[in-house]
């Protein structure tokens, strides 16, 4: 199902409400997950380690920042949870929204820049043995990105792509804050879009297989709506930086 560059996610747990935290929280969750092999059988027992070092290979960056950050998203991670709405396979819980918890515990080790856990029982069916309705991510475009909301909007532009190569997608500012676990905050627009959506824009079109367009639909004074048109494009597509691009000018 994976091979060594590649992290699975059910995409019931990818389409879930999900507050990334920051970007070495996420790095070190990916980080996890790619050691995961096809078709294995995880284990609550299995310990995940992941070091300073490896995070800064696998980013592109230098291992003294993620030094720095590293105990303090190690502690984090403790409090790390998602709101699920489906099942692993995808099935529909009805009224049933679980709360689920990332890790069961975590421990970091002094003077290492290391940071060791386990996975909770509960989260562990929606990202091992997966058959269906999963979604594989490269490692290779997402660790490098700068920002937690491009990691969060990569993974679920890749799900709704599914097998397809183009698709438009279009959210209430609401729907998506709450997709994304910002209910109740960014609710001036325009802060939503400079610290949230156009940072993680920015992150796809630069370092991933994808390109990202947004847009928005307005009714009279009111934005109603968020558009979002992806596509996929063979390779990295150049990792120079680029601003992000916009289907229609819309005032903020």
């Amino acid at each position: 199902m994976n091979d060594t560059h590649d992290i699975v996610k059910a995409n019931a747990l990818i389409n879930a409400s999900f507050n990334p935290g920051t970007r070495i929280q996420m790095q070190l969750i990916h980080a996890g997950l790619v050691q995961i092999k096809a078709g294995e059988t995880l284990s609550p027992e299995r310990v995940f380690s992941v070091s300073a070092n490896a995070l800064a290979d696998m980013g592109g960056t230098a291992a003294r920042s993620h030094y720095r950050h590293l105990a303090a998203a190690a502690a984090a991670m403790r409090s790390m949870f998602i709101t699920v709405a489906l099942n692993p396979d995808g099935t529909d819980r009805g009224r049933r929204r679980r709360e689920i918890n990332l890790v069961q515990h975590v421990d970091y080790i002094e003077g290492e820049g290391r940071v060791e856990w386990q996975f909770t029982n509960s989260i562990i069916p929606y990202i091992s043995q997966l058959r269906e309705k999963f979604t594989k991510i490269r490692a290779e475009y997402i660790m490098p990105m700068r920002s937690q909301w491009g990691m969060r909007l990569y993974e679920l532009a890749l799900a709704w792509l599914g097998g397809g190569d183009h698709t438009e997608r279009e959210f209430h500012p609401d729907n998506l804050r709450h997709i994304l676990g910002l209910d109740g905050k960014y609710r001036v627009l325009k802060d939503f879009k400079t610290r949230v959506i156009f940072p993680a824009i920015e992150d796809i079109n630069c370092y991933s297989d994808l390109r990202v367009k947004f847009g928005q639909v307005k009714a009279g004074r009111w934005v109603i709506g968020l558009q979002f048109d992806i596509r996929r494009e063979g390779g990295a597509g150049g990792r120079s930086k680029t601003s992000p691009r916009r289907l229609a000018k819309t005032p903020p």
